[in-house]
């Protein structure tokens, strides 16, 4: 049976017996560097900026409902002070995908 609790906007949030917990959350940077750097870079994102990266990738459809938007806006809220949130920069080189896992998994 899943577990349920009640997100702040009244809806009832279901979280199925076999998930997963979130550990970490990847933000993909841009691929080509000004410097023509090829370095797999990961680096530590502070909270306002995990928002503002996350906003950019929200699907919203009705920008006028304010209280979609700030339900909305406490989840990602929530979610970048609950789970450490990382931009992961690297070349978009096929042969290299090993070495990206790598870093991720380091």
């Amino acid at each position: 049976m899943p577990s349920r609790s009640r997100a702040s906007d009244g809806c009832v949030l279901r979280r199925p017996v076999n998930a997963s917990r979130l550990l970490r959350l990847y933000m993909l940077g841009a691929s080509a560097e000004p410097d023509g750097a090829t370095d797999i870079r990961i680096e530590e994102l502070p909270s306002n900026d995990a928002i503002a990266e996350l906003i950019q990738c929200a699907h919203v459809l009705d920008v006028t409902d304010k209280n979609m938007l700030k339900v909305k806006f406490e989840r990602l809220s929530a979610l970048v002070q609950t789970v450490p949130c990382f931009r992961l920069t690297f070349p978009h080189d096929y042969s290299r995908p090993g070495e990206v896992c790598a870093a991720v998994i380091a």
